[in-house]
């Protein structure tokens, strides 16, 4: 027998697979994580400034042609493919490194890879780059999904490259196609939900600027993990430019989890602004013109917001609807400039010249000082008590009570993270009743004109009704200094505690 079947040759056929047939399908991106920041010294590209990143946890379908019946166990695997849009155009190419991967052989093939490295992304050449760019602004800024297409070249030596582990030992399998074309959701320049504002903290003041910290959140709807590294964005209001807001890390959360970023803004309105900036800043700090409420915004990019090249076409386009909420919304345990006001009994010979004490606070790290104020005083018509003891004015009078607008004006000084202090002080020892403000007057208080149309029987009930406090409304302007930026404001406040001094 063995003679007989030494030199025998028998000849047979292996079932090869049809054409197109994908080893490798239904691939779908979990979490795309993306550095882009520049190249080291001595590294760039002469394509572009910008090093790209990419780090990818995807799931893919696996399986063998239907003639080949082995159970399979692939245990990690390397890749080297290109990427397109949506239009089969190349946007880069990616190598990784043999990654441990996850296959179930029995549900369906299913295949997890989650890379433990980040990958460049190569350009061949500037259409490359171009075609990215691209790509990064529909991402940023598109509503819905975009496409990117990951595909090997056999030419080029791409594809899979899987050990697979079978009953006959390991074998490692090479240029295995590569072709699918998973959704990524873009991010719709943020819209949905809003960026918010947290917080918004003045730090200084110069004769041409104030430098603000601030603090925001957002959700980044996309499956795209993002690291921007520097940006620098601008700020408008109602179409103009009031400063720009600088983030050293610009790094986002993907798959809809909340994003904290902090970072400084400087606001720098130019002069032939300052009327649209005094009402920015009216209703930041009382809501002035849009009665009470947070006041729209919009971050926007420019060229300028980035050193990166691959970024900057993105950049550009970019445009964040906001809301800038007011002073009471951030600040609810300081929620005015003024708390409260005393009023002395005036002298018998003036008595329309009501000697007026605010109290005051500034509730951020740069001091404030009070240059000017004009204001009217409408004092509470039907006032209550409420459930929890405070009281509540359910109707203000039309007509004002007095005005406070003394021709000669003694600045008020309020430092910094001030709760509280008085302007003035009358009587005996008053200064040992109530904590006055720096370089405050003992003695002597700027005078509120009564001007009233009220009939003087509602004269009468007010002044009777001052002796235990009254709700007011005041309404007016304020001139004032933030360190050294000078501004002038609206200013308009409900339920102003005002009392007689004892």
């Amino acid at each position: 027998m063995q003679e007989a079947l030494m030199g025998l040759t028998i000849g047979t056929s292996f079932p090869g697979v049809g054409k197109g047939f994908q080893m490798i399908s239904k691939i779908k991106m979990n979490q795309l994580d993306v550095i882009l920041d520049e190249f080291p010294p001595g590294e760039r590209r002469p394509t572009t400034n910008t090093r790209m990143q990419v780090r990818a946890d995807m799931k893919a379908s696996v399986k063998m042609p239907h003639s080949i019946g082995i159970p399979l166990q692939i245990s990690n695997l390397s890749i080297a493919v290109t990427l397109e849009n949506k239009n089969n155009q190349q946007l880069g190419s990616l190598v990784s490194a043999r990654e441990t991967c996850e296959f179930n052989q029995t549900d369906h093939g299913a295949f997890l890879l989650n890379m433990s490295h980040y990958y460049p992304i190569d350009f061949n050449n500037n259409g490359d780059v171009r075609r990215m760019s691209s790509f990064i602004e529909d991402l940023l800024t598109n509503n819905g999904s975009i496409m990117m297409r990951l595909k090997s070249d056999i030419g080029a030596n791409q594809g899979a490259f899987p050990d697979i582990g079978t009953r006959m030992g390991m074998l490692a399998l090479r240029n295995i196609p590569v072709d699918g074309a998973p959704l990524i959701p873009a991010m719709d320049s943020f819209r949905h939900p809003p960026v918010k504002i947290l917080n918004i903290d003045i730090q200084q003041g110069s004769k041409q600027s104030m430098v603000m910290s601030m603090e925001f959140s957002l959700q980044n709807p996309s499956v795209v993990l993002v690291k921007l590294g520097l940006l620098v964005l601008d700020v408008f209001f109602d179409g103009v430019r009031m400063g720009s807001a600088k983030i050293s890390d610009f790094s986002l959360n993907c798959c809809g989890k909340l994003t904290i970023l902090r970072g400084s803004f400087e606001y720098k309105p130019l002069p032939s602004d300052l009327a649209t900036a005094e009402r920015f800043l009216s209703n930041f700090v009382s809501g002035y013109f849009t009665h009470g409420a947070a006041q729209e915004i919009a971050i926007k990019g420019s060229a300028e917001s980035t050193p990166l090249d691959l970024l900057q076409p993105a950049l550009k386009v970019l445009s964040i609807p906001s809301k800038l909420p007011t002073l009471a919304e951030m600040f609810p345990s300081m929620p005015t400039l003024v708390i409260s006001s005393l009023l002395y009994i005036p002298p018998i010979f003036h008595l329309a010249q009501i000697p007026t004490s605010l109290e005051l606070r500034n509730p951020f790290s740069e001091s404030i000082m009070v240059t000017a104020i004009d204001m009217e005083l409408y004092p509470c018509e039907d006032q209550i008590l409420g459930d929890d003891g405070k009281l509540v004015c359910k109707k203000y009078f039309d007509d004002s009570l007095a005005r406070f607008a003394p021709a000669v004006f003694h600045p008020i000084f309020i430092p910094a993270n001030t709760n509280s202090c008085f302007s003035c002080c009358r009587g005996s020892r008053c200064s040992d009743h109530v904590k006055l403000c720096p370089h405050a007057s003992v003695g002597k208080c700027m005078n509120a004109a009564v001007q009233s149309l009220l009939s003087p029987e509602a004269i009468a009930t007010i002044i009777h009704t001052l002796a235990g406090g009254l709700l007011m409304r005041i309404n007016g302007t304020i001139g004032a200094s933030i360190g050294d930026y000078a501004t002038h404001l609206f200013y308009q406040q409900d339920g102003l505690f005002v009392a007689m001094a004892k």
